[in-house]
């Protein structure tokens, strides 16, 4: 009767092993549509060939960033969403452009956000 069941360390309480997977499923995704209108505002900006490989790595990562930022304060996704914004602009994309892709990210992140709520 010494041995743990069902995978548990002596002394681990089996409610809270599980906790963290029912925090993890209650977790918002980005709507399909909010990801796909960025997918699809991102895709013709970078087709235009403006942006430089840096800019696109780095752009990526700002990317990344909100598209993970459940777990990140609002200051770090804003820094992200403004990081990828001036980019674009220096770039020489066109100021609509930069502004609807800073949205469709805002929109994304505002969903990702409620989760730390």
């Amino acid at each position: 009767m010494d041995e743990p069941r069902h995978g548990l360390q002596r002394g681990e309480n089996q409610g809270a092993r599980r906790r963290p997977a029912r925090r993890r499923r209650r977790a918002k995704k980005p709507s399909q549509q909010s990801v796909q209108q960025l997918a699809t505002d991102v895709s013709k900006t970078v087709a235009d060939g403006k942006l430089s490989q840096r800019e696109k790595i780095q752009l990526s990562k700002d990317l990344n960033t909100v598209m993970n930022s459940t777990n990140i304060s609002k200051a770090g996704v804003n820094t992200a969403i403004a990081d990828a914004q001036v980019i674009l602009t220096a770039s020489g994309v066109k100021q609509a452009d930069v502004q609807q892709i800073g949205a469709d990210l805002r929109a994304i992140a505002a969903t990702a956000q409620a989760n730390m709520r």
